[in-house]
């Protein structure tokens, strides 16, 4: 059985951090719904995760 990579893994693990956070950020109102959605998709791009996706929920 082969393993996640630790690239692939960190990429993961940034996604997750990062949205985590701006969630956060748009349940106390600091940022809009529309920033919110900016920001997924800017970070899909740069992380291009394949789990987290999965699981994601979306306010």
């Amino acid at each position: 059985m082969k393993t996640m990579d630790e690239k692939i893994f960190n990429n993961e693990k940034l996604y997750g951090i990062t949205m985590a956070i701006a969630k956060a950020m748009l349940n106390k109102n600091l940022i809009t719904y529309e920033e919110y959605k900016i920001i997924d998709k800017e970070m899909l791009k740069k992380y291009n995760p394949i789990f987290s996706t999965l699981i994601a929920s979306i306010p």
